[in-house]
């Protein structure tokens, strides 16, 4: 587990700002609740992986070291969402999940 500023903090390095990088952070909690090294199994046999949750069979470009480490999920994460314009590959983004997180994720941006 990591700190949410310590998710803030990547995310930024990574390109992240302002409204986006509240996002991310958001994105990132609802995805895996901080643990870098979360691997949720899928009934297809596909495993959601590290911070973000990057599915293994759609996003191979994302290699298991790098899916769970921050530094590089974060900015594997600001190039698939396209700088933070487009956040439809995660689920807790079209579901709203996310939402629950956004007032923690700005306090975690305060902090950085």
């Amino acid at each position: 587990m990591v700190s949410d500023v310590t998710i803030a903090r990547a995310a930024h390095h990574a390109g992240f700002t302002g409204k986006r990088l509240q996002i991310s952070i958001a994105v990132a909690l609802a995805e895996s609740g901080g643990d870098t090294n979360n691997a949720s199994p899928n009934t297809d046999g596909s495993i959601d992986r590290g911070e973000w949750q990057f599915n293994n069979k759609q996003h191979r470009e994302v290699s298991n070291s790098c899916a769970y480490s921050l530094t590089c999920s974060a900015r594997a994460t600001y190039r698939l969402s396209r700088h933070g314009r487009n956040w439809q590959p995660w689920t807790t983004y079209n579901n709203g999940d996310y939402r629950a997180f956004m007032a923690r994720a700005k306090r975690a941006m305060a902090k950085i």
